[in-house]
């Protein structure tokens, strides 16, 4: 706010708001869009993202903020090519046999051209605006300061405008570097090089740059335009199956998925299904995907407690949670929405019915959740399109049923498993110690105990004893594992073809395990 045009930019932006009744208050989802579009590339951008996260909006304002349009001219050729020639380092004509002046797309970020290499082969052309990435964060900047004065206000949702605002500013620092739209490409390449039926655009990095992005030219039908597909003879209700499958395959074999699969960004071509602008994508690691995986099979197989858990693990807590209240909700929302029927689920409302349940308990799902969860709407939108006749929970329980069945016997589970094992031992190495230490503290007169203690020397001796064993068959558990290991590397003087010094490891721990055996049965305490 130090500079006079950006305090002519916050004049703008509060009048503007005030315009349309930010006075008394903006309550009308239809006011508030036409706002954001007077503002114009960055609020429409941070609106149509915020579009994508029904765990921050409602569903009024999801659906206004979807009528969004980049509704911005397109730039002079001019300014296109004095970007790419300095991005490039050359004359246009060094790089393209052809450069079409008239743009394909024109978006608030970038302008899309289409082109020809050298080569003869066709391209398409993303060049980022002129000035787009100092009017973004600088508006940005303003919100940062306005949002900063809200920590003085008290909080009345899960998601705080620091935060917003800070995520807004990583996911646009993220789309405006079109080298990392070019990573994504090159890692959806590498994951769907053996399915047959999905085909990704491919980068020539040797002519893309942080503003200026090169790719394959691919020529299809837009999957949306259902009478064009259905008189080139594509199957649709195949289609619908194909994405789908591709789409759980992404999120649970590669937990990278494209998550702006809105039917602009999908083609058909040459019978296979091409994805396009790879600019929003979602990770999810395997933590993520396991517990997301809980969920579903909590879901399918009606386990409550596993879908409470599940939705706990998941999600981040932002205050005090009531656990019991958390099942009581999500047991009607099983109720109502899912008991009947697995394949009569209305998807779009059970979602949103699990996002209005987090948001009441102060519990916020993290973003690469959120994107999945939206994109699952999207894809059940296309589907409801495309193929009326098709239920999105239909294409998708036998993915389910697969993975469920799958993560019983996985690598992860096993390791997991090991990890418990682990630290049960460990614990019942420490737990008599302990407890010993408890008793040596009230036998000094150190800890005030309410009560009296009878035979506590023989009580300490017996846990001496115990904790003397422990640490001995750990001693011998060592040997043979040594001794193992020294026979398995062959090393040292040998026996008939067995190191010495393991075969004395050996003869060591056996002695020494039989007598502990013997200790123990004298005793009588097994």
């Amino acid at each position: 706010m130090k500079t006079q045009s950006t305090r002519q930019r916050f004049q703008q932006i509060v009048g503007i708001f005030a315009k349309y009744g930010l006075k008394e208050g903006i309550t009308s989802p239809p006011q508030l869009r036409k706002a954001l579009e007077e503002l114009g590339p960055t609020f429409i951008k941070i609106a149509q993202i915020l579009s994508t996260r029904p765990d921050i909006l409602s569903e009024p304002y999801i659906e206004e903020f979807q009528k969004l349009q980049d509704d911005v001219k397109q730039e002079e050729f001019s300014a296109i090519k004095e970007i790419v020639e300095i991005q490039l380092g050359g004359n246009l004509d060094d790089f393209f046999a052809q450069f079409d002046e008239e743009p394909i797309a024109s978006a608030s970020i970038a302008q899309v051209h289409g082109g020809r290499l050298w080569n003869g082969t066709k391209v398409v052309i993303k060049v980022k605006r002129p000035g787009i990435e100092n009017m973004i964060f600088n508006d940005l900047r303003l919100l940062k300061h306005v949002s900063a004065l809200t920590r003085f206000i008290p909080r009345t949702s899960v998601w705080n405008p620091i935060e917003v605002v800070d995520e807004l500013w990583d996911s646009l620092e993220l789309e405006l570097n079109f080298l990392h739209e070019a990573e994504n490409i090159q890692r959806f390449r590498e994951f769907h090089k053996e399915i047959k039926f999905i085909t990704i655009p491919q980068i020539y990095p040797e002519f893309s740059t942080r503003d200026v992005l090169v790719m394959e030219y691919i020529d299809g039908i837009k999957v949306y335009e259902k009478n064009t597909l259905a008189e080139a003879g594509y199957d649709l209700e195949e289609i619908c199956s194909k994405i789908i499958y591709n789409f759980m395959y992404q999120v649970f074999e590669n937990g990278f998925f494209h998550a702006d699969l809105h039917p602009g960004n999908i083609l058909i071509s040459a019978k296979k299904i091409a994805y396009l602008d790879f600019g929003l994508v979602g990770h999810l690691n395997q933590r993520l995907r396991t517990q997301f995986n809980r969920l579903l099979a909590g879901i399918v197989q009606g386990d409550l407690d596993q879908m409470v858990s599940s939705v706990i693990q998941i999600g981040v807590k932002k205050g005090q949670l009531d656990r019991a209240l958390l099942y009581s909700e999500i047991e009607q929302l099983y109720n109502n929405y899912i008991s009947a029927s697995i394949y009569d689920l209305d998807i779009p409302r059970l979602v949103e019915e699990i996002f209005r349940i987090c948001r009441q308990n102060r519990i916020a799902f993290p973003r690469d959740i959120t994107l999945l969860l939206k994109g699952i709407l999207v894809l059940e939108g296309l589907i409801s399109r495309l193929a009326p006749g098709m239920a999105i929970i239909d294409l998708m329980t036998p993915f389910i049923h697969n993975q469920i069945m799958s993560s019983r016997n996985t690598k992860q589970e096993l390791i997991k498993f090991a990890h418990g094992l682990y630290r049960m031992t460990r614990s019942s190495l420490r737990n008599p110690e302990k407890l010993l230490e408890i008793l040596n503290k009230a036998a000094a007169g150190k800890v005030a105990i309410q009560l009296e203690i009878l035979h506590l020397q023989e009580v300490t001796a017996d846990l001496m004893k115990s904790m003397n064993r422990i640490v001995f068959a750990l001693v011998v558990s060592s040997l043979i594992i040594g001794s193992s290991l020294v026979i398995a590397a062959e090393v040292g003087p040998k026996l008939i073809t067995i190191p010495i010094l393991g075969l004395a490891g050996y003869i060591g721990a056996a002695i020494m395990g039989l007598w502990l055996l013997i200790s123990i049965i004298r005793s009588g305490k097994i």
